[in-house]
């Protein structure tokens, strides 16, 4: 063959180009960085223009979207589980310098959570099941605050508050249950799977508190590199409607979040306490730098107030107020309402100070009693297995509202 010939050099150029290929990685043909880079040039990354042909248009999907079709759309109501401030699914964010009292206040929360009691001006609907996911104190200060939240409480009970220290806690239930594996910081792949099977594994939960970004999270919390990493596990619990209360410091002025301001872009409510000098006990001013379900009609749950925990408990102060009136009294039956009604004229007969089982300082009387007077009182010419059925569905009603509460044999009440 003559080498000259044109033939022949276009067949020495395709063998050299088959050559080529079979040296190409598997999956294709190596492209030069030359090549690469000519490539990019000619098609740049989001260069893509808008195409007009009419056979892209789809009327329907307009049409599906407009104003007009939205209102008509159906939305299940959102529930408010803290006023208007936390819905179902809803997340909010409470700040505060060391030692403003963030804890107190959020424990405090957990209970009214778990519980179905409003607190102060803010509404409970019912009785919640609330975890508390602690990051920084022991167990036996833990055991310590839940005494004095009781004892606040009157007793009441707090069979929906859970609590799991990562210090005392996490290493026991790792050795107890090896599907939950070791507590991992939450802003790591490992410690966004512990927080959902320990959600899994507790069966039903409503509310999470985590107690508090600096000890639950890894990494410098001054970076938005730390805190970006919490956002699946953040939509993860909202797509399952649990709710989420984070906690998380202040400056040492107190001017602003400790760390990247894009933490509150995730939350639908944000709330500062910012302490205030009491000698009676603790005391902060609570005001909101977000409140995105704020409306006319429930503007009041965001006006600034001024929250202070003395002897006798909660109380509050504030411009543009309403006068303070408790709304635990309500969704009652009319047979729980006899039912409380009975007790309490039970407890002025026959109650007790100090029974076994009671809070100190608290009235009780013999569950038996309870039941035996509710009967004697209750639906005259009813039978007496009819009657017992009922006292059973009003106390059942009234220890889920949180208005009474039961232990060891003895019954008392936890609204006054």
């Amino acid at each position: 063959m003559d080498i000259g010939d044109p033939l022949s050099e276009h067949i020495v150029t395709l063998a050299a180009g088959f050559a080529e290929l079979a040296q190409a990685p598997q999956g294709g043909f190596a492209m030069s960085e030359a090549g690469q880079t000519d490539a990019k040039a000619a098609h740049p990354p989001f260069s893509r223009r808008l195409r007009t042909e009419p056979g892209l248009r789809k009327p329907d999907l307009l049409e599906s979207l407009n104003a007009n079709a939205w209102a008509e759309r159906r939305f299940e109501a959102s529930e408010g589980l803290f006023g208007s401030l936390l819905p179902r699914g809803g997340r909010m964010l409470v700040s505060g310098q060391t030692g403003a009292g963030k804890s107190v206040f959020v424990d405090s929360l957990g209970g009214a959570l778990a519980t179905g009691t409003d607190f102060l001006h803010w509404s409970v609907p019912r009785r919640l099941t609330t975890l508390i996911l602690d990051g920084e104190h022991s167990g036996a200060l833990r055991q310590k605050r839940l005494s004095d939240l009781s004892s606040r409480m009157n007793g009441a009970d707090l069979a929906r508050l859970v609590i799991v220290t990562v210090l005392d806690d996490a290493p026991y239930l790792a050795e107890r249950y090896p599907d939950l594996g070791e507590f991992r910081p939450l802003n790591t792949e490992a410690g966004y799977e512990w927080c959902l099977r320990l959600i899994e594994m507790l069966g039903s939960v409503d509310v999470v508190i985590f107690d508090n970004v600096m000890s639950l999270l890894e990494g410098d919390k001054r970076e938005e590199t730390s805190w970006e990493p919490i956002v699946p596990l953040m939509r993860a619990l909202t797509a399952a409607g649990i709710a989420q209360i984070w906690v998380d410091h202040m400056t040492p002025s107190g001017s602003r979040v400790y760390g990247t301001d894009t933490k509150r872009w995730q939350m639908d409510t944000c709330m500062t306490l910012s302490p205030v000098e009491d000698p009676n006990g603790l005391a902060f001013k609570v005001a909101f730098d977000k409140h995105r379900h704020r409306e006319p009609s429930n503007a009041e749950d965001y006006l600034p107030v001024t929250l202070r925990l003395g002897a006798d408990g909660w109380s509050r102060d504030g411009e543009g107020l309403k006068p303070f009136e408790s709304k635990r009294r309500r969704h009652l039956s009319k047979g729980a309402e006899l039912a409380l009604s009975i007790l309490t004229d039970t407890l002025l007969e026959s109650g007790v100070v100090g029974a076994a089982g009671v809070p100190a300082n608290l009235v009780s009387v013999g569950e038996e009693l309870f039941r035996k007077r509710y009967c004697d009182r209750s639906n005259p010419g009813t039978q007496q297995e009819s009657k017992l059925r009922a006292h059973r569905r009003a106390s059942k009603e009234l220890q889920e509202a949180g208005a009474i509460s039961c232990d060891q044999g003895r019954v008392w009440r936890v609204w006054q």
